[in-house]
């Protein structure tokens, strides 16, 4: 089974106009799906290497170009 990680920006202008309900709804009792949600970026490091550490296979941004930006630089500088 694909073990898929989200990285919800709680912060995003999407998501702070909108909610997440949407998303909640279909995370909500998907196993395979592990759900992180920021309320500041600064979290971000220790959400991918736990994803890491997880085995997540696919990993799905929530988010605006800026949450984008630093999950990728994220991957490229740390590895994780």
């Amino acid at each position: 089974m694909t073990k898929i990680g989200l990285v919800t920006n709680l912060e995003s202008q999407y998501n702070r106009r909108h909610g997440i309900e949407a998303v909640e709804t279909v995370v909500n009792g998907a196993s395979d799906i592990l759900h992180e949600r920021l309320a500041t970026m600064d979290r971000l490091p220790g959400v991918l290497a736990g994803f890491s550490a997880a085995g997540v296979d696919v990993l799905v941004v929530n988010g605006g170009d800026g949450t984008v930006q630093g999950v990728l630089t994220e991957l490229l500088e740390a590895r994780p």
